[in-house]
């Protein structure tokens, strides 16, 4: 295992570096980077000197905290390999961060690199290893359906927000089973993320066999020991077993050298209307009863999950899934037959409008403890059956109308005054008046966005989401083409550019930000002390990571999060 260092021993091995490669023409960069590209904070070194020290080991798990730079980390890790002259080298990335990397290996560690697409990647696979090289960036996607193209032998891979591989344990996953192909030959692999361990002690295997298959032996080895045995003082060897291949660093453990400021939290209490109390009765009365056809068998804990989230969303995001699914039962009903149970009907049913992802999907059916991978069957109907079918549909349609007619939310009726709140907060502090607003449904950001503008709060509002193609949204885009077409900021892809032009303008011009779960990841917003979970997910993970775009390195200033509380279900 690898020695914990001192943050004085740390500081030491960060002027080390920096001195002994001072004069040695192939370690420039190195010395670069200590010298004025990067500040690298101790527990910086520390993590990238565990991932270069380990020889030994086929792969690391880097898993600081969220905001601690992980980033920085890699970077220096990449460096080290760069300096070397071991340049095979390839980051896999959300495809929304690739550019990000891009920029960020140029700006900070004068690294360049080029972004894999089919075009391109027949050219930038040859020049491999070659003087004219270039550290090459994939989205997971890529690396899924170009899985032939990037078996080689690869002197370093790294795999960013890597928490998405934590399923490959499951043997499901094929963006998983992809990556542990890929990185085989590789002599190094580091996983980057913030939270390896989500659901099951299981995912920890997952993420390492990515990189080790036979580190824990077999997942009936792993599960033996520290599953079932956990009382047998299981964990204690797992903390053990894990330390030699991960490294994290918690904020509590970085504040003795980093000034990290505080998040106050916040509690705006909401008190639904009688229309809206009915209409979350109606629902849950519907999804407890002993039969449904709109859900049957392994979907039905699932689907009931997902519509009780959007209640809690906004009576806009549960009344389109209402619909979409009456008319997807309805459609049966025509057809004179069914799909069995397993006949993924979920993506059918909520998939549409984008309001729910497939990262939350997942995370539904490790909840639920099914799948839903079966193929679908088809199911001959009797009338009498046809004849209950066609009562449900008129059921859920009802429902469905009477979200509808609800048009004010007593949720959003709030959130005028969590701003209000929030904002003073803010100039208590001294802090811009600025707020992100999540929402995990695009139906109701619009519903927000047009409350917001309707209480004249239309100044300085911003929408952030999985397409960014909105006229408002492409028109902030557009006038930021213009101003930075003379500059280096323009990548050329469109849906990288508009990420970027949204947050500039929420830098510059804006004061509230709606977002989906689309810029929960990869967006660094430190400029930014608010933040309202206007609907929170149901994986806790999820909320940290949405908080840590505001509250991390480089934040000065106390952050006010916000939340709401239901009185009708606490009170």
């Amino acid at each position: 295992m690898t020695p914990q260092l001192t943050d004085h021993q740390a500081k030491y091995y960060a002027h080390e570096l920096q001195r002994s490669y001072a004069n040695d023409h192939v370690g420039k960069l190195a010395g670069l980077l200590f010298d004025a590209q990067v500040e690298p904070k101790p527990h910086q070194i520390d993590a990238a000197l565990f991932a270069l020290q380990t020889p030994f080991l086929p792969g690391v798990i880097l898993a600081d905290e969220v905001g601690l730079g992980k980033t920085i980390e890699a970077g220096i890790v990449i460096s080290q390999y760069w300096a070397e002259r071991r340049r095979s080298v390839l980051i896999v990335a959300p495809s929304s961060l690739r550019q990000q990397w891009q920029q960020e290996l140029y700006e900070k560690f004068l690294i360049p690199s080029a972004i894999l697409d089919p075009k391109s990647k027949d050219a930038l696979l040859d020049q491999l290893g070659g003087r004219s090289s270039q550290v090459l960036i994939c989205s997971y996607e890529f690396a899924l359906r170009h899985e032939t193209s990037l078996l080689k032998t690869w002197d370093l891979v790294v795999a960013d927000e890597a928490h998405r591989l934590r399923n490959h344990w499951t043997g499901k996953t094929k963006v998983a089973e992809a990556m542990a192909h890929i990185v085989q030959s590789a002599h190094k692999t580091v996983l980057l993320t913030a939270t390896p361990l989500q659901n099951k002690l299981e995912e920890l295997y997952g993420l390492v066999s990515i990189f080790d298959p036979s580190y824990f032996y077999s997942l009936d080895a792993f599960r033996e020991r520290y599953v079932k045995n956990r009382e047998i003082g299981g964990d204690d060897d797992l903390v053990e077993r894990v330390a030699t291949v991960s490294k994290r660093t918690l904020r509590r453990d970085a504040d003795k050298y980093i000034h990290f400021t505080k998040r106050l939290p916040l509690t705006v209490e909401f008190t639904p209307s009688a229309d809206e109390v009915r209409l979350y009765d109606l629902v849950n009365d519907y999804l407890q009863r002993d039969e449904l056809f709109a859900f049957a068998g392994s979907q039905r804990h699932l689907s009931a999950l997902i519509i009780r989230k959007r209640l809690g969303s906004s009576t806009y995001a549960v009344a389109s899934t209402l619909e979409n699914i009456a008319n997807r039962l309805a459609d049966e009903v025509a057809a004179g037959q069914r799909r069995d149970a397993r006949g993924g009907l979920v993506a059918a049913d909520f998939a549409v409008d984008d309001e729910i992802t497939s990262e939350e999907l997942e995370e539904a059916e490790e909840i639920d403890g099914t799948g839903t991978s079966a193929r679908a069957s088809s199911i001959p109907l009797d009338e009498s059956l046809l004849e209950a079918m066609r009562a449900e549909v008129a059921e859920l349609r009802e429902y469905a109308a009477l979200a509808r007619s609800i048009t004010e939310n007593q949720k959003a009726v709030k959130l005028g005054e969590a701003l209000d709140l929030g904002f003073e907060r803010l100039r208590e502090l001294g802090a811009p008046e600025k707020a992100i607003i999540f929402t995990d449904s695009t139906k109701t950001q619009e519903y927000i966005a047009r409350s917001l503008r309707e209480a004249g709060r239309s100044d300085g509002l911003v929408l952030f989401n999985g397409s960014n193609n909105a006229p408002e949204q492409t028109a902030i885009y557009q006038e930021w083409l213009e101003k930075n077409k003379d500059g280096d900021l323009i990548t050329g892809i469109a849906a990288a550019d508009r990420r970027k032009a949204l947050v500039d303008f929420f830098r510059t011009d804006g004061t509230i930000m709606i977002a989906t779960e689309a810029a929960a990841e990869g967006i660094n917003l430190q400029f930014c002390s608010m933040l309202v979970n206007y609907d929170l997910p149901w994986n806790p993970q999820r909320v940290e990571q949405r908080i840590g775009r505001v509250h991390r390195f480089g934040q000065k200033h106390n952050v006010v999060v916000v939340n709401f509380s239901n009185m009708a279900v606490t009170g």
